[in-house]
C-alpha cells in the first residue's frame, strides 16, 4: 500500500510541474529574413524624411488611396523633427497563405513586424507592419502607428500598482484555486475511495475560465474549458498583456462535499 501512495505521490509531482510550466507560456518570435527587414526600416525612413511618393510604391495596391496618403503626411508632420536612431523589436511573426485563385493555387508569405522607437523623454512610437512576399515581390499590407508616454515593457508589466480591486479578487483566485486542488489531490490520495483514478484526474482539472486582461482590466469568460490546476497566465511575449484566468474547480468541491465526515471523523 505504501508502494502504491508513493507511485501516486510522485506522479502527482510531476503532474504539478508540468502544469505549472505550462500556465507559463512563453512566446518565441520567429526570425524574419533580412530582405523583410531591410524593406521595413526604409518604408519608416522614407516617412521620416517625407518622401511619401517613394513611400506608395512599396504599398499594395488596396493600399494606394488617399486616405493613405493623408495618413502618411500625418505621420510624416508627427515624427519629423524626432531622430529615428534607436529603437526595439518588439515582436514578429511569419504566416504562410495559400488560396486558391483563378482555378490554381496561390502562395504568398505575411510577415508582421513590430517597432518601438523613443523619441523623446515621455513619448514612444510603436509601429506595426505587415508585409507580404509574393512571386519575389514585396508589399505593405498593413501599417499602424501609435504613441505612447511609456515604452510597451513598463505599460504590460505585471504589476498591483494603481490596479482595480477586480483585479485583487482574480489573483486571490488565481492563488487559491491551485492550493485547493493541490490539497485536494493529496487527500484523494489518502482516502479509501472507489474509481481513486477517475478522482484524482477529475480533481486535477478546473473548468470554465474567467479571464482578465491584466493591463486594460477588461474581463472574458468561457464555459466549454478546461485547464489543469485551475489557474494560470499566458501572454504572448514580454511586450504583450499577461492574461491571467481561473477556473472551477468542481470535482474537487463535489469530492469535499461527499468525502468530508469520512476524512475527519
Amino acid at each position: 500500500m505504501k508502494k502504491i501512495n508513493m507511485r501516486f505521490f510522485y506522479f502527482v509531482y510531476l503532474i504539478i510541474i508540468i502544469s505549472l510550466y505550462a500556465c507559463s507560456q512563453k512566446y518565441y518570435q520567429e526570425e524574419i529574413p533580412d530582405n523583410i527587414e531591410k524593406f521595413t526600416n526604409d518604408f519608416i525612413a522614407k516617412i521620416h524624411k517625407g518622401n511619401i511618393t517613394n513611400c506608395i510604391d512599396q504599398l499594395h495596391s488596396e493600399m494606394n488611396n488617399d486616405n493613405t496618403i493623408n495618413f502618411l503626411n500625418n505621420i510624416y508632420s508627427e515624427i519629423k523633427l524626432f531622430a529615428l536612431d534607436s529603437f526595439r523589436v518588439v515582436s514578429t511573426n511569419k504566416h504562410v497563405v495559400k488560396i486558391f485563385k483563378d482555378s490554381q493555387v496561390v502562395e504568398f508569405t505575411d510577415y508582421t513586424l513590430h517597432y518601438e522607437y523613443k523619441i523623446k523623454k515621455n513619448k514612444f512610437l510603436h509601429f506595426e507592419f505587415k508585409t507580404r512576399e509574393e512571386n519575389n515581390n514585396l508589399f505593405i499590407t498593413t501599417f499602424y502607428v501609435r504613441t505612447f508616454k511609456k515604452p510597451l515593457l513598463k505599460i504590460h508589466e505585471f504589476t498591483l500598482k494603481d490596479k482595480s480591486f477586480i483585479h485583487y479578487v482574480f489573483l486571490f483566485f488565481i492563488i487559491l484555486v491551485p492550493i485547493f486542488i493541490v490539497v485536494s489531490l493529496i487527500f484523494v490520495i489518502k482516502t479509501p475511495l472507489k474509481r481513486k483514478k477517475i478522482w484524482f484526474f477529475g480533481v486535477l482539472l478546473g473548468f470554465m475560465k474567467f479571464q482578465i486582461n491584466w493591463t486594460t482590466g477588461e474581463i472574458g469568460f468561457s464555459l466549454i474549458q478546461v485547464s489543469l490546476l485551475g489557474a494560470g497566465a499566458g501572454s504572448l511575449g514580454e511586450f504583450y498583456p499577461s492574461i491571467s484566468y481561473f477556473s472551477l474547480p468542481i470535482v474537487a468541491i463535489v469530492f469535499w462535499y461527499r468525502n468530508y465526515s469520512n476524512i475527519f471523523k
